[in-house]
């Protein structure tokens, strides 16, 4: 076979006395095969496409291809002035075989008997009269007689039936039949195959697969025969009903009949489309409909419009589409798809376990008695927000930054990836977040009830719903670092106990501070609002941070033996410890502290004078210490206190030079003398018990 190719200009090639492939490239090119088969291919522009004669004994078809093309093209022996893309504008003689393109082609014949190859894509071949050959090639195929001035008879299955202008065509690859205008009966093979009727009244028989069948304006019989078989009206003018349960449809000038039928495709009206008792498979398409799926596990989709949706019993697949529609699941396990804020879901408590998947955000019907609401898809970034309502709900966002809202009831809550927020209206909700960064590194917790933060659970933030609230919520974390916040009222905030260190702050109130890392923070501000008996309770050494305002530190147990230091700060603080052996310091202000039971050291460390006056409320002169910091008593050498460098006596006075720690024993008041000879008077730094047996043993220097 020669090949001979053109240029990109206006050319005029002939081919040899043999089989030619001639291809002219663009330009407005004249092709002339010559004798032999020849395939021809003009490329763009407006081509004379001349196979010539085939020059020998056989008959030998000439063909003009359009495999290059960059589109699909619509070309036509018959009438070449319908041709477009690189077909349009070609003139055809001698032509017996049109080859398309790789892409959606239409291609038909002439009154000849023709060849017909679709290539790629999904093509529909229209041979005309006469027996043609039709390959589809890949592809969904179609084989059409739209065009046909009579009725005709087409077999997949078995050509030999054929009648009409189908007799004596042959399929290579064809998926689907397209009829005539007229009474026409068509017949599918056992692959899946779409049978349309078009005009007249049309008999339909879909065979061993999975069919769609469309009978046209008509009276139609429609048979699906064997697998999930589906009538599709798709193409109707007007809304149709449909009962499959009665095995009959109407509506858009047709009258069809049905057996052997399962699933249902609406028109763009409003149709009203019933099932049966088995699994259905009901979509609505356009307008707005109302679609019931009756018994079996049905699958409803709604479409475009806002439909009425009813699953009816079994366990159904209800998509209400675009637009508000109302979804009702009935008895069964349904699954429900959301994807308009305005859809409602109605599902009666006790009818299985349902799910509602959402693609947009979306609040759960008041009174649905649905038991999962979750994103459509986990991996998406977008934020989409879930709420549920008064029934308990799983939750479960996806990775992006989800808002999730339990609504009532006993609620489980899950952000999956992406920084969530989460309301929480129980002590019994659930939030469930994962460990690594890709979960979110700014989670947040937010409650209008008491909640204890689950353990594992990787939130950043806890804090109440409401700052100005002033309804008492106590909040827990857990092991992991977080920040805590309370509220206006009576707070509890419990760091969680042993584990990261954690932020706390109360707010406004008279609140409470669990502490179980000496590395936690507590944030109280000052103010009347901000509460007078701030407290703060530990189980391991504390110090108060600057500026804290609060007005109470104890130990977690007053009956505890641990060893515990507390140290306040430069606020007055009462400061408790427990009934072992503690460390109390109050640092600035006129504090209170009480060390219970055990040997108890009680520490001075900061500047004296300016009200730094602290209160030491059981001082046992049998087993506790004072600390005294050289840095501030300068007077005194490090170690046990001298024997002369104390004095108790009832004027709180030095009686000599060396006097340095006064007690006066009527008033309990303990002086720092820094001279002993009054040319500095005393610094009361401390008030005990009075009448106490103390002597300079009792006191440490360092």
């Amino acid at each position: 076979m020669a090949v001979i190719q053109g240029t990109n200009g206006d050319d005029i090639l002939n081919g040899t006395g043999g089989g030619d492939s001639i291809r002219g490239f663009a330009g407005n090119d004249e092709l002339f095969g010559g004798d032999g088969g020849d395939v021809l291919d003009g490329g763009p522009g407006a081509d004379l496409l001349d196979g010539g004669g085939d020059g020998g004994l056989f008959n030998v078809d000439d063909v003009a291809t359009y495999r290059s093309a960059t589109t699909g093209v619509h070309a036509t022996l018959r009438n070449p002035s319908e041709n477009t893309g690189d077909a349009a504008g070609d003139t055809y003689i001698n032509i017996q075989e049109l080859h398309g393109s790789n892409f959606d082609d239409i291609l038909h014949g002439n009154s000849r008997g023709n060849g017909l190859s679709g290539g790629g894509g999904d093509d529909i071949l229209d041979g005309g009269s006469d027996g043609d050959r039709l390959f589809g090639g890949t592809g969904v195929d179609s084989a059409s007689y739209m065009f046909a001035l009579t009725g005709i008879v087409a077999s997949l299955l078995d050509r030999s039936e054929n009648t009409g202008e189908a007799d004596g065509d042959r399929y290579f690859d064809i998926e689907n039949l397209l009829g005539s205008n007229f009474n026409d009966r068509l017949i599918a093979d056992g692959l899946d195959n779409f049978l349309a009727g078009n005009g007249g009244d049309d008999q339909l028989l879909g065979g061993a697969g999975n069919d769609r069948l469309d009978g046209g304006v008509g009276s139609n019989t429609l048979e699906g025969g064997i697998g999930l078989d589906t009538v599709d009206y798709s193409t109707a003018s007007s809304a149709v009903f449909v009962l499959l349960e009665q095995a009959f449809g109407f509506g858009g000038g047709r009258s069809d009949l049905y057996t052997g039928i399962e699933n249902v495709i609406g028109s763009a009206f409003d149709d009203e489309l019933v099932g049966d008792g088995f699994d259905n498979d009901i979509r609505g398409g356009l307008g707005n409909d109302k679609l019931e799926g009756g018994l079996g596990a049905d699958l409803l989709d709604g479409g475009f419009g806002a439909d009425l949706l009813e699953g009816g019993d079994g366990s159904d697949q209800i998509n209400g589409g675009f637009d508000a529609d109302t979804m009702i699941g009935g008895a069964g396990d349904d699954l429900y798809h959301v994807d308009d804020i305005a859809d409602r879901i109605f599902e009666v408590a006790g009818e299985g376990t349902d799910t509602v998947t959402s693609s947009v955000t979306y609040v759960l019907t008041a009174g649905a008695a649905v038991e999962t609401l979750r994103t459509t898809s986990n991996g998406d970034t977008g934020a989409i927000n879930l709420t549920g309502n008064a029934f308990d709900q799983t939750i479960v966002g996806n990775n992006g930054r989800n808002v999730l809202r339990g609504g009532g009831g006993k609620d489980t809550l899950q952000g999956l990836a992406g920084n969530d927020t989460y309301f929480v209206d129980s002590a019994d909700d659930v939030v469930v977040e994962g460990a690594d960064a890709f979960d979110g590194e700014a989670d947040l917790v937010a409650t209008s009830a008491d909640y204890v933060l689950g353990a594992g659970v990787h939130v950043e933030t806890l804090r109440t719903t409401a700052n100005g609230g002033t309804l008492a919520i106590d909040l827990t974390g857990n092991a992991l670092q977080q920040t805590i916040i309370g509220n206006a009222g009576v707070n509890i905030l419990h760091d969680g106990g042993v584990g990261a260190a954690d932020t706390m702050t109360g707010l406004d109130g008279n609140d409470t501070y669990r502490v179980f890392n000496s590395e936690d923070v507590v944030v109280e501000a000052a103010g009347a609002a901000a509460g007078t008996a701030d407290r703060v309770s530990v189980a391991v050494d504390y110090k108060l941070g600057a500026g804290v305002h609060v007005e109470i530190m104890t130990t977690n147990g007053s009956a505890g033996t641990s060893a515990i230091d507390l140290t306040g700060n430069e606020f007055a603080q009462e400061i408790t410890g427990n009934s072992g052996d503690n460390r109390l310091e109050g640092k600035g202000g006129a504090d209170q502290l009480r060390g219970l039971g055990g040997a108890d050291t009680f520490v001075f460390a900061t500047k004296l004078g300016g009200g730094n006056i602290d209160t030491i409320l059981d001082f046992s002169v049998a087993d506790d210490r004072f600390l005294l910091s050289d840095a501030i008593f300068t007077a005194l050498n490090p170690g046990t206190l001298a024997a002369s460098a104390f004095r108790a006596n009832t004027t709180g006075l030095a009686g000599d030079a060396s006097d340095r720690i006064i007690y006066e024993t009527d008033s309990g008041e303990l002086y720092y003398d820094a001279d002993g000879n009054g040319a500095g008077a005393g610094v009361l730094f401390a008030k005990l018990d009075v009448g106490l047996s103390l002597t300079n043993a009792d006191f440490s220097v360092a």
